[in-house]
């Protein structure tokens, strides 16, 4: 049984997320989570990264932990978490409406582009395609933050099914992106701010 055929497609999902369940998540992460800054700020200074960009910014809250860096960028469906992203990054951050299958930044143009709980909510139809537009991007660095399995799992969420998944999503962004090499990888903890999760940051080779 595979998503693709029994549960939503990439545009039901983003509709869903259009509303209600993005509704749903700003209510849950409206702000900043104070413990979460040690590590973002150890990402910004191991990476030395002028440029990030977040895919599924939802309310700001990791874009808020990285003023310092000089360009912000973020997308999101969600309106009204767009809104509340503008306000947490004090107006620093650009940010767009627009879908993870079709980033709205040229090619090569952040020194790092990451998702924090971005990849669990694509449709394996559309994974590959997110997976090469946020190696497409990135002139350095990819950092994955997500819930990750040894296989594609659906994980049923607040009355839906096949609206956020575990999957293999670092060995899926390798492959689809050879010219990335992984750096580390760590599981993060709720002491950290998380849940559950691992993150896996990959450097693109120099000369590709």
């Amino acid at each position: 049984m595979t998503d693709t055929l029994t549960l939503p497609t990439q545009q039901e999902i983003e509709t869903l997320y259009q509303g209600v369940v993005g509704d749903a998540y700003l209510k849950r992460h409206s702000y900043p989570d104070p413990k979460r800054q040690p590590f973002w700020r150890s990402v910004v200074e191991e990476t030395q990264a002028q440029s990030i960009l977040e895919v599924g910014v939802g309310s700001g809250s990791n874009l808020a932990h990285m003023l310092h860096v000089p360009t912000l960028y973020g997308i999101d469906l969600h309106q009204a978490s767009l809104e509340q992203a503008k306000i947490n990054t004090q107006g620093k951050a650009k940010l767009y409406c627009a879908s993870a299958t079709a980033i709205p930044l040229p090619q090569r143009s952040v020194d790092l582009a990451f998702t924090a709980g971005g990849l669990i909510h694509i449709a394996s139809g559309a994974l590959s395609r997110v997976l090469h537009e946020l190696g497409r991007v990135s002139a350095k660095y990819v950092l994955l933050v997500e819930y990750v399995d040894t296989h594609r799992r659906v994980i049923p969420w607040r009355g839906h099914t096949g609206i956020l998944f575990a999957d293999t999503f670092h060995l899926l962004f390798w492959r689809a992106n050879p010219e990335y090499v992984p750096v580390w990888r760590k599981p993060l903890t709720k002491e950290q701010g998380f849940d559950r999760v691992e993150a896996v940051l990959f450097q693109r080779r120099e000369g590709m």
